[in-house]
């Protein structure tokens, strides 16, 4: 299970900005399809989202080195690995995409791969238990205000 965190955490220094479906407005904001609310490009953030937790901690870097180490702890501890894909022989990246909304819950999670054997609907479920956890995200911050962000999490299944 060491070996999961690790991959885990190496695989979301990868997280990017979903492209999406998304349309330009006339002022040139990128705006999402679904509901029309303003999605600020990853790129253009003053301040990038972050698992919640490790406010204490000054240093940015730091802090999201912090929280980084808690999402993974988070995901390690309620990761189950599908009985199917094990089964299987199913191994690989499950990538996730969701917004993160401006009062830090998550939104619109939908699967971006189709590994199969259940991987996808496991990831999405821990995913979705951070809401229902209350387990918030630290909301994207641009021109001094909180705006929502989409992004994808690649999360790992390794037999072990």
């Amino acid at each position: 299970m060491r070996y999961f965190v690790l991959i885990l955490l190496t695989s979301f220094l990868l997280i990017s900005c979903d492209q999406g479906k998304s349309t330009i407005s006339e002022d040139g904001k990128k705006t999402s399809s679904k509901d029309n609310e303003l999605v600020v490009s990853f790129d253009d953030l003053e301040i990038k989202p972050r698992f919640g937790g490790c406010d204490a901690v000054a240093d940015p870097a730091e802090r999201k080195k912090c929280a980084d180490k808690e999402m993974a702890a988070f995901i390690n501890k309620h990761l189950k690995y599908p009985e199917t894909a094990r089964n299987k022989g199913i191994e690989g990246k499950a990538v996730i995409s969701f917004i993160v909304e401006v009062n830090g819950s998550l939104s619109e999670i939908t699967p971006m791969t189709a590994l199969g054997g259940g991987c996808e609907e496991e990831a999405m479920r821990v995913i979705q238990l951070m809401n229902q956890q209350k387990q918030w995200w630290v909301p994207g911050m641009k021109d001094g205000k909180r705006v929502r962000v989409k992004l994808q999490l690649p999360i790992n299944f390794r037999m072990s």
